[in-house]
């Protein structure tokens, strides 16, 4: 299945419909732009090289997001990026894999732990 276009990203409740821009086989990338702001999301997968150790091939799959603010005549521009990054051997079954993700996310994905996060807690 693949990733909605336009995908809408909420941000303090206003809805930003971002247009898929590019298509291929390692990936995609979407962009919203006004004249405040341009938003993009790109997803990329790869292949890393062998591990010099033991020979292992991982798969690497990354979304990242860059938010950018323009600057104003009382404001300075800000850029937020933020990226997702799941590595797995290539001989690793995505079913068991999606198990450990789906354990993960919720322990991590919280409003409290993203705000001791950006206040530099742990």
């Amino acid at each position: 299945m693949a990733w909605a276009s336009p995908l809408t990203i909420t941000i303090n409740s206003i809805a930003y419909a971002l247009n898929r821009i590019n298509n291929d086989n390692y990936g995609s990338e979407w962009v919203y732009r006004d004249g405040a702001r341009v938003i993009t999301m790109k997803i990329r997968h790869s292949i890393d090289a062998p591990m010099k150790t033991t020979g292992v091939v991982r798969l690497r799959h990354n979304v990242a997001i860059n938010h950018r603010i323009f600057s104003t005549s009382t404001t300075k521009e800000i850029i937020r990026d933020w990226s997702y990054t799941i590595v797995v051997p290539d001989y690793d079954d995505p079913a068991a894999a999606l198990l450990d993700l789906q354990g993960f996310a919720p322990a991590i994905a919280t409003t409290t732990h993203h705000t001791d996060m950006l206040a530099g807690l742990n």
